[in-house]
């Protein structure tokens, strides 16, 4: 009651939206299920919002987001089903250059072929943004994807993906696959260095160290005994030789490795930043009970199976292996705009003919109560600043045999 008397809307005209979409079969991906239902409830916000709330849009857009070809021309006014989502599907790769959020939304976002101008892009960005995470039995290579953590940000800026920013981050996408291509480029020679004929070299370096140092006989003859130490401190300075350029190619890999993840650390491509709201999970198997939820309130992450609700700290969030040897794992990720601790604490600005609302729909509720139940009740609300459109008795008898307007 707490919660029904401060952040309610009146939703009754939009409740159709939240009919629940059912899981029909283990080879249904959940996924699909909540992107479905997803979709239908953010179509069904942004209008209603609009009808009710004199909500303007394109101007602030809710959960919908303008996308298209950047040579093309989307247009102006209401939403349109053509260029407006509510949900990013992205492909897990799984490999080791793209497998994480960002690194796979570059590629996917990337001009296509050699023209910069046919690029998918955002026109207008949104408050929340979702991301729907696709996973495939085998990854480009031959190699499965299973037990590979996907990676996901608590905060992500997607300054890079906008239209007005695709000419700097195009070159700075550019840069970061340069940079990518030294460290194969590094990584191929030092595999050449430690590695001939499926054989370690260091370690057999150090095998063959081992046998003329401790092993190796001279029978006391001189010729022999020098050729033997002679051999024991040549394989000695190839072996520190090899660690020494090891070490150094480890370093630059590290150093190029840094500057490509920290290409788009520049403050002109931080304007748009959003923060990790919702992780859904799914664990492989089929049923309700296997698919969980984690959900951030103000800085508590929460855990969410069925009805039992759990504290856990944001590290199990991010890390959370469960299902991935299933092919399964985090599948749906709820990103919204960020926003300050205050602006987070405070009480939603409600409008006022909605405040009415709910003020009037609250008196009609105690009205209908018992009168000994009804004397324990406080309202904390102010008085409403309109009439009520229908007669107290009505609203009260309305309130017994018909569902409250109430959601919050």
């Amino acid at each position: 009651m707490d919660l029904a008397r401060t952040t309610e809307l009146s939703i009754d005209e939009a409740m159709s939206a939240f009919d629940t979409i059912h899981w029909e079969s283990p080879t249904q991906h959940p996924g699909d299920v909540a992107h479905q239902f997803y979709t239908k409830l953010a179509w069904t916000i942004e209008e209603t919002l609009q009808e009710q709330a004199g909500y303007e849009i394109p101007e602030d857009r809710l959960l919908h987001f303008r996308y298209g070809l950047s040579e093309a021309e989307p247009p102006t006014g209401p939403l349109d089903r053509r260029w407006d989502m509510s949900v990013v599907k992205v492909a897990v790769r799984g490999t080791p250059n793209a497998n994480d959020l960002l690194s796979c939304l570059s590629l996917e976002l990337s001009p296509i072929g050699d023209n910069p101008s046919r690029q998918q892009v955002i026109f207008e960005p949104s408050d929340v943004v979702a991301f729907q995470l696709l996973r495939d039995t085998v990854v480009p290579g031959g190699l499965r994807n299973e037990r590979r953590t996907f990676s996901f940000p608590t905060s992500v800026y997607l300054d890079q993906f906008l239209q007005e920013n695709s000419k700097l981050a195009n070159d700075k996408r550019n840069l970061q696959r340069e940079l990518y291509a030294k460290v194969d480029q590094l990584k191929e020679r030092k595999g050449q260095l430690r590695w001939h004929e499926g054989r370690d070299v260091m370690r057999d370096l150090r095998s063959s160290i081992h046998y003329y140092e401790n092993i190796a006989d001279h029978n006391d003859e001189e010729a022999r005994k020098i050729h033997i130490q002679d051999m024991a401190t040549k394989l000695h300075d190839v072996l520190i030789q090899i660690e020494k350029e090891t070490q150094a190619i480890d370093a630059e890999i590290k150093k190029q490795e840094d500057a490509a993840a920290n290409v788009y650390d520049g403050t002109e491509l931080r304007n748009y930043r959003y923060d990790l709201r919702v992780v859904l999970v799914h664990d492989g198997l089929y049923g309700r009970s296997h698919v969980y939820s984690y959900v951030k309130q103000n800085d508590k992450w929460w855990k969410v199976v069925d009805y039992s609700v759990t504290e856990v700290p944001e590290s199990t969030v991010l890390t959370d292996a469960t299902g991935l040897h299933l092919n399964a794992g985090p599948f749906f990720l709820i990103y919204s705009r960020a926003i300050s601790e205050e602006e987070e604490a405070a009480r939603p600005n409600w409008p006022e003919n909605v405040k009415n609302s709910v003020k009037h729909n609250n008196k009609s509720f105690f009205m209908s109560l018992p009168p000994e139940v009804a004397m324990t009740v406080e309202d904390p609300n102010s008085p409403p600043t309109s009439p009520m459109d229908q007669p107290m008795d009505l609203l009260a008898e309305q309130a017994v045999t018909e569902p409250m307007d109430l959601s919050n």
